[in-house]
């Protein structure tokens, strides 16, 4: 504890130490104001994706009001188009990865091919000599 609360160094330290409580205080408040604005913006951008609902033939462009049948059909629809996509990207997946196995098959029966010249022709020269 300070013993003189007249002497100049204390109070330039309290100052010091009230100007820093502050400075902290009002940085506290803005990281946390900014982490809100940072989930109401990730919350603003998680938008769904229009339903697959049909338009009647005769549109006019006027409010259209869907039933509750049409529009489970048209969820339904969506989500099978998205497992539809799904398998397909899956299918690549699995393409990509049995064409880079046969790829390394073929790497390594031209290596077992090299190694079998190999032998035998040191079996060769070893004959001839």
């Amino acid at each position: 504890m300070v013993a003189d609360t007249y002497d100049k160094g204390s109070r330039q330290l309290s100052q010091t130490i009230h100007t820093m409580a502050v400075r902290n205080t009002l940085l506290t408040h803005e990281n946390d104001r900014l982490r809100e604005a940072l989930i109401n913006e990730k919350k603003k951008r998680k938008r769904g994706k229009a339903l697959l609902l049909e338009a009647p033939s005769q549109y006019d462009g006027g409010a259209i009001f869907w039933s509750p049948q049409k529009v489970q059909e048209a969820r339904d629809r969506q989500d099978q188009k998205d497992a539809e996509e799904k398998a397909v990207q899956h299918q690549k997946e699995e393409n990509q990865l049995r064409r880079e196995a046969q790829k390394a098959e073929k790497a390594r029966m031209l290596e077992e091919r090299k190694r079998t010249k190999a032998v035998a022709r040191e079996l060769r020269l070893k004959a001839q000599a």
